[in-house]
């Protein structure tokens, strides 16, 4: 395996020396401040590359190899609406981008994205999940709607979620579809088939469901006012709440990264809990300097939060937590593999793959004339064994040889599978 290294090309410089103190922190240091033209929304870290969305603004790319001096790649405008969300596949970002639809960006180069598509969807649209070449859209009014990009330059919709309440967030796990509907709580569906999603269950979840995050079999969803709930989903039919995070205030977003889940708070600030144990998050930093943040991403040891000052904040988290390595005493792959068993097949297969780095990866099927069947898994995952099931009855149409192909930005890694209906 043989690694390449892109050169950024930088243009601005916008960090910023004058950082406030805290009103009450613990093991979490503010290290920079990057300033926004408008109101800062969205935040997402793809290894060293970071995200920075803002309503009625731009999308800001920058360098994030040096938190302690964050560097402007490019910005990019974002119209006169309000860009919610971001998620980034291999060389794409799409921008849940309000009023205006889902706006896609060629991000080839950084130094120079460029607009793909801008498509409507005659409603508000909240979050997208990107399991390329679909796209899941979080929306106000019509629920979640599923945009094929198999022709990039030319999105079709192909399929719809009715749910109960307004889509706020959506998350994508195994074919299955986790969707945080504000007063209409938890809804988890089965999206193997976008043409032709079907919905699972739905849990009511006290107050206003904001935003999800998924780790191992449970799912914790900013809730406001009630706090962080966590939800066993080990079968997504039947999804409980089982327990609640500490609460600092009303919950608003999170996410999870390497064993710690991140939250920020309306007038809270941000909070670092420990999930060595899912069921009883035990809180190991926080940072309150009486504003309120939005949302929250972490990469390393570092955690970069917006908020309603007009400011993206840059926390080092190093005494907040603990190397998800240390703690399991786990020595980590030194090669990247992809393996798995039964093959041949009947009704699934259980792919198993090592990752040495954290990166952004996409394990997908083909046929024998090598066109995309499905998707197993597309999203930014740590070092170490991962596992995903193939479900040949859902996901292969008819029996023969595909493929099961693992991608990362440096090496693609292929073998044929056998599937027998």
């Amino acid at each position: 395996m043989y690694c390449k290294f892109r050169v950024y090309f930088v243009f601005t410089l916008i960090f910023v020396a004058t950082i406030s103190s805290a009103q009450d922190s613990s093991g979490m240091h503010m290290i920079a401040r990057i300033s926004s033209t408008g109101l800062p929304t969205d935040v997402y870290t793809n290894s060293e590359i970071g995200y920075l969305c803002a309503r009625q603004s731009t999308l800001k790319i920058m360098n994030l190899s040096n938190p302690y001096n964050p560097q402007l790649i490019s910005n990019f405008p974002l119209g006169t609406s309000w860009a919610n969300h971001c998620d980034v596949g291999e060389t794409t970002c799409m921008v849940a981008n309000g009023n205006d639809g889902i706006r896609a960006i060629d991000m080839s180069e950084f130094t120079r994205p460029t607009q793909t598509t801008l498509f409507s969807l005659n409603a508000f649209v909240s979050d997208v999940a990107c399991i390329l070449p679909c796209v899941f859209a979080a929306t106000y009014q019509r629920g979640i709607v599923i945009v094929s990009y198999e022709h990039p330059n030319n999105p079709t919709e192909i399929g719809r979620l009715a749910i109960n309440g307004e889509a706020f967030s959506a998350r994508w796990r195994d074919g299955l579809l986790y969707v945080a509907c504000g007063d209409g709580g938890l809804t988890i569906a089965d999206v193997n088939n976008p043409a032709a999603p079907t919905q699972l269950s739905r849990l009511q979840t006290p107050g206003h469901a904001y935003v999800l995050a998924l780790y191992d079999n449970y799912c914790y969803i900013a809730n406001g006012s009630s706090g962080v709930q966590i939800i066993n989903v080990t079968n997504p039919v039947a999804p409980r709440i089982v327990g609640v995070v500490p609460n600092r205030g009303l919950a608003n977003h999170i996410v999870v990264f390497e064993q710690h889940l991140y939250v920020t708070y309306y007038g809270g600030g941000v909070a670092v809990y420990d999930l060595s144990d899912p069921l009883h998050p035990h809180i190991t930093g926080w940072y309150n300097y009486g504003g309120s943040t939005v949302t929250i991403t972490a990469w390393r040891n570092f955690a970069l939060s917006s908020n309603t000052s007009g400011y993206y904040d840059i926390f080092n988290c190093s005494d907040a937590i603990v190397p998800v390595e240390e703690k399991k005493n786990i020595a980590l792959p030194q090669d990247a593999s992809l393996n798995f068993y039964p093959n041949p097949f009947n009704s699934s297969t259980t792919v198993r793959f090592d990752l040495p780095h954290r990166e952004q990866v996409s394990v997908f099927v083909t046929d024998a004339l090598g066109r995309r069947v499905t998707t197993l898994c597309n999203e930014v995952l740590q070092p170490g064994s991962h596992q995903l099931h193939l479900s040949g009855n859902q996901s292969l149409s008819a029996s023969g040889e595909y493929y099961i192909t693992m991608k990362a930005k440096d090496y693609s890694i292929s073998k044929k599978a056998v599937y027998v209906k």
